[in-house]
């Protein structure tokens, strides 16, 4: 009969530690007849140690799953040597659809070009190609981006750690999607130009965007723009002629089919009323380019006065003093009312025509008395006191003969209206407001004598008489005092006139 051993702690013990010893020994062993190497699998370093003969067998056995289209270098089957640097370089993972097909391949290519070729893909001029979902265009078409592999490293090796560590893990690139889709060819015919147009478009519309065809509203296409894509597919385009309509102050653009200028105006819904017309006519045919004014025309009544000024009725009273006056009646300013018809066009007036006129108010003269009575006053001046009849406020300037304007051989040069020799105290006069010979007395002056005229004394003006020498410069109103005799009642100009007129 069998008796079984019940072991003890002692033996367990003895056991443990014998095993551990062999593994020991056995790892010293292996530690003694391994190599290390360092493997560099797209830059990413990774070491470990191998008793395998070549470069393939060690790969191999550490677990790196590789593809047949990953480079190693150097090569799979050189023997490993201690100390060694592999470079191992991933293929990237390539996802292609085209045709209604989708492949996944591995490949060491950097362009897009040179992938395609790889995959027995012929790129046509006008086919289109997308990365992820982008569109390249040709120069992008000769570059892969970079994409990063992962690996994941064990803990530094070791005698201890090669029995113990796991194996190495990486993770190739993620995958590039790579979508191709042929040009479809479809034809557009405008007028009598047809052009050929390739496009990878879902869509007419579309496909005529990126062909740079502009479609105005009023254009229009046969099949429509939102009509899908195929190939072959005939497009017909009719294009709405252009027009620049000025019309109310503002300058639009509108496209018509319309084959004369008034249809294409109603149809933009601009409308002629009344006598509105238009450049060119409305009834003129359309032609390119051309430019369309919109007059608008406005006729109105307009009643405009005129005034025909009252006259003067002078009447002489012998109880009113020299220079005094009295209006005995008002006037009244006669009233003309003429209706004009007038017309505008764009708010500018373009004719006016008289269609009645009429007198609507009668002129009535006004009656003003002036004082013919004349009365003898005195003044005390410089000279003493003298007496004068009249006083008058003129506007005095100076001259002399050699200001006269008559050079000095002229036969009459210096002589004044009467025979006198111009000199100071003869003064010019308006004879028609003070009579030649007049004597007078001017403040700042003296005594004068009138004796002279002028073509610019006109009025209440008296040019003051100076020697031979140039005049100094006078110009500005004072009173001027006429004294005795007083002068026959023909000769007196009882209403002064108005002018000059003193600024004062």
């Amino acid at each position: 009969m069998f008796t079984p051993i019940t072991p003890t702690p002692v033996k367990v013990l003895g056991i443990a530690l014998i095993f551990s010893s062999l593994g020991l020994i056995i790892a010293l062993g292996y530690r003694l007849s391994s190599r290390s190497i360092t493997v560099l699998i797209d830059d990413q370093p990774y070491i470990f140690r191998t008793d395998q003969n070549t470069i393939g067998e060690a790969l191999q056995a550490e677990g790196f799953p590789l593809a047949p289209a990953d480079l190693v270098e150097p090569h799979p089957d050189m023997a490993v040597e201690s100390g060694m640097i592999i470079t191992v370089s991933l293929a990237r993972p390539i996802q292609v659809e085209v045709d209604g097909k989708t492949e996944t391949l591995l490949t060491q290519e950097q362009s897009i070009s040179q992938i395609l070729n790889e995959a027995n893909i012929h790129l046509a001029p006008h086919d289109a190609v997308w990365l992820n979902d982008h569109l390249l265009n040709h120069i992008e078409l000769g570059h892969l981006p970079d994409a990063e592999s992962i690996l994941t490293k064990p803990p530094t090796s070791n005698f201890i750690t090669d029995f113990i560590t796991p194996k190495p893990t990486f993770q190739r690139a993620s995958i590039t999607r790579l979508r191709l889709k042929r040009a479809t060819q479809i034809a557009l015919h405008e007028n009598s130009y047809t052009q050929a147009i390739y496009t990878v478009q879902e869509t007419v519309g579309q496909a005529l965007q990126q062909a740079g065809v502009t479609l105005h509203p009023e254009d229009i296409l046969r099949p429509k723009a939102d009509t899908a894509v195929s190939s072959g597919l005939q497009l017909y385009l009719i294009r709405a002629t252009p027009l620049t309509v000025t019309v109310d102050g503002r300058t639009m653009q509108i496209r018509t089919h319309q084959d004369s200028i008034g249809a294409a105006l109603s149809e933009a819904g601009i409308l002629l009323m009344g006598q509105d017309f238009s450049h060119p006519a409305v009834n003129q045919a359309i032609s390119a380019t051309a430019n369309v004014e919109v007059v608008r025309v406005q006729e109105t009544i307009e009643t405009v006065n005129s005034f025909i000024p009252f006259e003067t009725e002078w009447q002489a009273s012998d109880e009113l003093h020299l220079d005094q006056q009295v209006i005995l009646k008002s006037g009244q300013a006669g009233i003309v009312k003429t209706r004009f018809r007038v017309r505008y066009e764009n708010g500018e007036e373009q004719l006016r025509v008289v269609e009645d006129e009429w007198l609507d108010q009668q002129p009535e003269s006004r009656r003003v008395a002036y004082g013919t009575k004349i009365i003898l006053q005195t003044l005390q001046t410089e000279l003493g006191e003298i007496t004068y009849w009249r006083k008058i406020s003129v506007l005095t300037t100076a001259y002399s003969a050699a200001t006269s304007g008559k050079p000095r051989d002229h036969p009459n040069y210096g002589i004044t209206r009467t025979g006198e020799r111009a000199r100071y105290g003869l003064v010019a006069v308006d004879p028609r407001v003070i009579a030649l010979k007049t004597q007078l007395y001017i403040p700042s002056y003296g005594r004068a004598s009138a004796e002279d005229t002028g073509g610019g004394v006109l009025g209440k003006h008296v040019d003051l008489g100076f020697d031979e020498d140039v005049p100094p410069p006078i110009y500005g109103w004072r009173e001027v005092y006429l004294l005795p005799p007083i002068p026959p009642a023909h000769q007196i100009r009882y209403v002064l006139p108005e002018w000059p007129q003193s600024g004062r």
